[in-house]
């Protein structure tokens, strides 16, 4: 009884949070979020920097998706 109501105590005293898949836009731009064998494909070093912002006027809970690439031979 003891262990139930721990994981019970347990479950419903943290603060959940959910997230969806992120949605990019620029895909010309992060080859490696849909193929990762593009890694290491060219002979120097690559790195990208995207930032999406959607619903800019919900404030605080609006989605944002953020995403840095960095690879070399």
């Amino acid at each position: 009884m003891k262990k139930i109501f721990l994981t019970i105590l347990l479950f419903t005293s943290l603060s959940l949070w959910a997230q969806q898949d992120p949605l990019f836009s620029h895909n010309m731009f992060n080859q490696m979020a849909i193929n990762p064998a593009y890694a290491g494909s060219s002979d120097m070093i690559c790195a990208t920097a995207i930032n999406r912002l959607q619903w800019t006027g919900f404030g605080e809970g609006a989605p944002n998706v953020t995403v840095v690439n960095v690879n070399a031979a």
